[in-house]
């Protein structure tokens, strides 16, 4: 049976606050569960059980409770009747949650900082509350393709690169890992490996960047440009399908290069689980 969590959050969809026209917003139980996995062991013939192997996030689903009254946050009445009010709040959620594609959810924490997922409506259903005022409860499902909300981009700006190897460590302040990373190198440096130490992943780029270009790889969108010239030929990577995966809290960095030099910014997408 599915509870509501209470809790002092304000939840917004395709730019509009939700609690304009329901009194209270309340994230389902399941928000803050781990979404399923994609993939599967392998079965090995004439071996018992199955092999385990590495796994995606896949899509999952989120849920908020609705509490529509006959006024909106700020007690107000537009309407010519408490009815009509409750039933104007309900149609305009319904018009809303009516939109073909993908939105920005925005889940508003307590202390004032927000995550986004960009979200779908697959499901909403009202029941009337028959009582002194009119109302409606209400459930909206939403379908996230990509299964995290995000917080805001880390960008770890121009370190340099001395020497060969150079070691830091890089921060992932989300709940989950991320391949969300855009790495900057700008020159000049030749041939440069980027490799956390932490999980064993490196990526590679077996070219040379001139003094004050730009070498940018995005790890996530699978894409390399050198001075703006493709340079995906040139990619090398290990230890996962994905480019570069940061786990969650500290990751220990080192950059290596057969010659060093210039400095290198990273981007992060930071994911959450809710």
């Amino acid at each position: 049976m599915t509870t509501l969590a209470i809790a002092a959050d304000r939840w917004t969809f395709a730019g509009t606050d939700l609690s304009t026209y329901a009194t209270m917003v309340r994230s389902l139980d399941d928000v803050e569960d781990f979404g399923p996995l994609r993939g599967e062991d392998l079965a090995v013939p004439n071996l018992q059980g199955r092999r385990w192997k590495p796994k995606l996030p896949d899509a999952r689903r989120v849920g908020l409770g609705l509490l529509i009254t006959d006024m909106d946050a700020a007690g107000g009445l537009t309407e010519a009747n408490v009815q009509a009010q409750a039933q104007m709040n309900l149609d305009t959620l319904r018009t809303l949650f009516a939109k073909p594609g993908t939105f920005a959810l925005v889940h508003v924490l307590p202390d004032g900082s927000s995550r986004t997922a960009q979200a779908e409506v697959v499901g909403f259903q009202a029941t009337e509350q028959r009582g002194r005022r009119q109302a409606f409860l209400a459930t909206v499902d939403f379908l996230l393709a990509d299964p995290y909300f995000y917080g805001t981009d880390l960008v770890d700006t121009a370190r340099a690169i001395p020497a060969s190897p150079t070691a830091f460590n890089l921060a992932n302040p989300g709940s989950a890992r991320t391949s969300g990373v855009v790495l900057d190198f700008t020159g000049p440096i030749s041939n440069p490996r980027f490799t956390n130490t932490t999980n064993g992943i490196y990526l590679e780029c077996l070219v040379t960047v001139a003094a004050t270009k730009h070498l940018i790889v995005d790890c996530k969108a699978f894409t390399a440009e050198n001075d703006g010239v493709n340079a995906i030929g040139s990619i090398r990577h290990s230890g996962d399908f994905r480019w570069m995966v940061l786990e969650p809290g500290t990751n220990a960095i080192s950059v290596s290069a057969t010659s060093p030099g210039g400095s290198l910014t990273s981007t992060i997408d930071i994911p959450y689980h809710a």
